[in-house]
């Protein structure tokens, strides 16, 4: 059974998790699958995108970490839940 309240859209964008470089994986109106180089020291993030015009600063919970089986330059994967997303994001989403 389908656990997730909003669907996810596979879209690859970078990104800034507490000013580390990250990608975007997989976006939805209520949370990212990204990847990165290092966890995060807190489980309350900052996340910064900018998507053609649009700059989107947003904070997140770290729901999971998990670790790459691939060598890879991010080998680190977390799923976010992002707070209070605002209606800009929202749409931006549901553009996708």
């Amino acid at each position: 059974m389908e656990k997730r309240q909003a669907e996810r859209k596979q879209k690859k964008l970078v990104l800034k998790v507490e000013n580390d470089d990250g990608k975007v994986i997989d976006i939805s109106e209520k949370g990212l699958r990204i990847s990165v180089q290092k966890i995060p020291e807190n489980e309350l993030v900052d996340i910064k995108m900018k998507i053609r015009d649009k700059a989107f600063h947003l904070k997140g919970t770290i729901h999971w970490v998990e670790i790459k089986q691939t060598l890879d330059e991010e080998p680190y994967e977390i799923g976010l839940s992002i707070k209070n997303p605002g209606d800009e994001f929202l749409d931006f989403v549901d553009s996708l």
